[in-house]
């Protein structure tokens, strides 16, 4: 776009070259969590999400791109137990699927829905 300098032009150029939702894997992780954003979003459910999911967290993503990384993951996929655990997400953690949770990697501040409190 005219008028950016070489700094904003490599941020837009990152950005915009991101899927604009990403489903987690091993192999799309490190992408994922590096992204320039302050805030991550991430749909977590047993299975992949439904079309309609699908295209509402796309639209998100598009209202959000630079602002917010949208990603899916699988909770039924034994490698994000990790993940799982860190937010407290079923299979056993507190936190029931299908769920929408939000966080910042620069305070580590984790964002829940309303309903799922965890303990």
């Amino acid at each position: 776009p005219p008028g950016m300098g070489r700094r904003a032009l490599q941020r837009f150029v990152e950005i915009e070259s991101r899927p604009l939702v990403t489903l987690l894997t091993p192999g799309t992780e490190e992408t994922f969590y590096s992204a320039p954003a302050p805030l991550f979003l991430l749909w977590v459910s047993e299975g992949p999400p439904e079309p309609a999911t699908l295209s509402t967290l796309s639209s998100a993503a598009v209202s959000l791109r630079g602002a917010a990384a949208v990603g899916t993951m699988d909770a039924s996929k034994p490698e994000h137990a990790d993940a799982l655990a860190f937010f407290d997400v079923a299979p056993h953690g507190a936190v029931p699927t299908p769920t929408l949770l939000a966080f910042n990697l620069a305070n580590n501040t984790k964002h829940f829905p309303p309903s799922a409190h965890p303990a």
